[in-house]
């Protein structure tokens, strides 16, 4: 029997959450979507074993920052095969951001808030 596909977002606004896990599970209705409002309790579930295929993940968060987050992702799963495709979520695109994501190798992409249908379609896409 094929698995869940497990989707990850990170993003310290509930109600970003609630929108993300809405219109995620519209494009990936067999997906099972996980939210955390910390990065931190994040890699909690990680280390415990927890192991999505897509993360999503704000750049901008209070305590643990999205990039500080992919910071730690690397470093404990730099030699995982089965790494996830990392897209940072960011309100504003900046300079600093995108040369940040384009120079982080576990990360896919950068994407304007909010997500919408045709950027998860392309994911679908992706991994299908």
């Amino acid at each position: 029997m094929e698995s869940k596909m497990e989707i990850m977002v990170i993003d310290d606004h509930v109600h970003s959450n609630l929108y993300n896990k809405r219109i995620i599970s519209k494009a990936f209705p067999d997906a099972a979507v996980r939210t955390y409002s910390r990065a931190y309790n994040a890699l909690d579930d990680l280390n415990d074993g927890y192991r999505p295929q897509i993360i999503f993940c704000d750049t901008k968060m209070p305590f643990m920052s999205g990039w500080e987050f992919i910071h730690v992702y690397d470093e404990l799963y730099n030699d995982c095969i089965d790494k996830a495709l990392i897209i940072m979520l960011s309100e504003k695109f900046d300079k600093h951001d995108q040369e940040k994501a384009l120079t982080t190798p576990c990360i896919y992409d950068l994407w304007k808030k909010p997500l919408t249908q045709e950027k998860l379609h392309h994911l679908y896409a992706l991994r299908a």
